[in-house]
């Protein structure tokens, strides 16, 4: 059990390290691979790859990272693009398979970015 507040001090302390050491952080964020090299996706031809307990995916180019979670009666999203050091935290009161995590994705398809 969690609120938005603590999510969103959880993910600004692991995003710029006061929680593990870079090196690890960039593992955790850095697609997995098969033994043929290949990303592991979570779906298949979704775009949705996986990393060390974190899932993976570009929109417009940018670097999503997120990690969902659902049970009865709820889904949610923690989605970060770290580029430009943005939280997206989506509660839902609807269990549906990746209804948070859609909802998160449409907002970051509206945010207008620009070059750092």
């Amino acid at each position: 059990m969690s609120t938005l507040t603590d999510l969103f001090k959880w993910n600004n302390a692991l995003g710029h390290g006061r929680i593990i050491n870079n090196q690890l952080f960039s593992k955790m964020w850095t697609c997995s691979k098969l033994n043929n090299g290949e990303n592991i996706e979570v779906i298949p031809n979704s775009g949705m790859n996986y990393g060390m307990g974190w899932f993976i995916k570009y929109i417009d180019g940018n670097k999503i990272v997120w990690t969902p979670g659902s049970g009865f009666g709820f889904s949610t999203s923690l989605q970060y693009v770290p580029d430009y050091d943005l939280t997206i935290i989506v509660f839902c009161n609807k269990e549906q398979f990746l209804m948070a995590d859609e909802i998160g994705f449409e907002i970051l398809k509206s945010v207008q970015f620009t070059s750092n």
